[in-house]
């Protein structure tokens, strides 16, 4: 279960809190600058990081093996391929 904060753009999708399915064995120990924290996992792991403007998203669970079955997981890619196409518009 991660948890999440109201100023963190997956928030706007996932609310306080989001399952996933976190199984890796190597962990964002601290962001890189122009990072910040957006997700969690109750034990202290990172599980997502964005930058300011919530335009890159890093998430550290595996969203591919639930986006069928879980809605939440499938907006999740539908709001990657929106920024996309609103980045190439703009540099088109």
């Amino acid at each position: 279960m991660l948890k999440l904060a109201k100023e963190v753009s997956f928030f706007r999708f996932f609310g306080h809190s989001a399952y996933v399915n976190s199984r890796h064995h190597q962990a964002v120990k601290e962001p890189a600058p122009g990072l910040k924290i957006s997700a969690q996992s109750s034990d202290g792991v990172i599980e997502g990081l964005e930058d300011q403007a919530g335009l890159v998203q890093l998430v550290q669970w595996h969203p591919e093996n639930l986006w069928q079955n879980d809605p939440l997981e499938e907006k999740l890619f539908q709001q990657f391929f929106k920024r996309v196409e609103k980045v190439k518009q703009a540099h088109c």
